[in-house]
């Protein structure tokens, strides 16, 4: 008896891993049955099964294609995620692009807004989050969907447990889990909330140019900010309720934190008294034009290689990706980082700079996208794997 409760679960495993792989590649694009039966090693009779069962559900729909030779076993059909099935929300709250997206499930942009707050330093407020919440819910009304999930993607640290803050300069005005709380409430659904560039590094990893040889990399956010985190199988190496990636208050001497050093608002401050503008744009065409100004900036560059060389020693990672703002400084600065750590890290590195522009939103595309593959279908479908 006890053998055979054991056999029914590894056979539940399995039919659900088998529903989870065909899903992924579904996502990708569309595929026809004798391509996932080939791409899956399960045979053809095994895949149209599941497929019938998540056409019965919604999840994906049938569409055809033409084919100049004439089709043998259905191949002109091909299968793929039905959109309509419910939507994913993301917003990211990374300093000063404050942007919300919705998307069908099949990954397809049903909305995207950007919100311009004017105040001087990258602050939120509660009654900003409530207008995002407020037009985002309008929205899913006149697209009339349900929303499996939400990713907020937010500047600071989150406690795992408790959805609050731990720290964060930007939601330092907001109450323990507020934000957590309204987006949960107004849309009934799952909510991940994560630190930005955590999120930043799962879509470079899943969608750009994070993947890894040994499996080990590190992202790193030098922007108005300055935070890291590292991967390892694309998943966030985390500590103590998955706090990670604060590098900026590491010292490179005896009292100077690293983001006083690197981060491009601090460099802007310092420089000040040498641009004809206090602005970003001044400070990035002051360090093609002005010698002082290209070899401080240089020189921070330096500073930032010095402790991604400690991290990556550490940690043995054999891929670096440089993402943000300072990005603009062009091939001077991320050539400098590279030589730096081509010169002192131990692994054989390579260094990339960030592939997309919205990796955070991809970050949590991503999150919410495993989300609903993973337990939505258990809770639609637990006939699925028993069948």
């Amino acid at each position: 008896m006890v053998e055979n409760a054991v056999k029914a679960v590894r056979l539940n495993y399995v039919r659900k891993r088998n529903v989870k792989v065909i899903l992924d590649l579904l996502y990708a694009k569309p595929y026809s049955c004798a391509e996932l039966a080939e791409l899956t090693k399960l045979s053809s009779a095994a895949v149209n099964k599941i497929l019938k069962q998540l056409i019965s559900l919604g999840i994906i729909k049938k569409v055809s294609i033409f084919l100049k030779k004439k089709s043998v076993g259905g191949q002109h059909i091909r299968y793929q995620i039905a959109g309509n099935a419910g939507a994913l929300i993301c917003v990211d709250f990374t300093h000063f692009r404050d942007v919300a997206v919705i998307y069908d499930l099949s990954g397809k942009e049903l909305f995207r807004k950007k919100y311009t707050f004017n105040y001087p330093d990258s602050v939120i407020y509660e009654k900003d989050i409530r207008l995002i919440v407020d037009e985002l819910k309008e929205e899913v009304n006149k697209l009339d969907i349900d929303v499996y999930c939400v990713s907020l993607c937010v500047p600071g640290q989150i406690d795992s447990e408790t959805n609050s803050f731990i720290i964060s300069g930007k939601f330092n005005y907001l109450k323990d889990d507020f934000t957590y709380r309204i987006f949960s409430e107004t849309f009934t659904c799952k909510v991940i909330i994560k630190n930005n560039v955590q999120m930043m590094a799962i879509g470079e990893y899943n969608y750009g140019n994070l993947m890894s040889k040994y499996n080990t990399s590190i992202y790193i956010y030098a922007g108005y900010g300055l935070a890291a985190c590292s991967l390892y199988k694309g998943e966030i190496i985390s500590g103590w309720r998955g706090y990670s990636g604060e590098i900026g208050g590491n010292r490179f001497n005896v009292i100077s934190p690293l983001s006083l050093k690197c981060s491009l608002m601090r460099i802007l401050e310092r420089l000040q008294d040498h641009l004809e503008r206090k602005d970003v744009s001044c400070l990035i065409e002051s360090f093609q034009t002005n010698e002082y100004v290209h070899n401080e900036v240089i020189e921070t560059a330096k500073i930032l290689a010095s402790e991604i060389v400690n991290m990556t020693n550490l940690i043995g990672a054999d891929v670096v990706v440089i993402s943000g703002e300072s990005l603009q400084f062009g091939d001077d600065y991320i050539n400098t980082i590279r030589d730096y750590l081509h010169k002192y890290c131990i692994p054989e590195m390579k260094v990339f700079p960030a592939k997309l522009k919205d990796s955070a939103i991809k970050g949590g595309l991503e999150l919410g996208r495993i989300y609903v593959f993973e337990q939505i279908l258990d809770l639609k479908a637990n006939y699925l794997y028993n069948a």
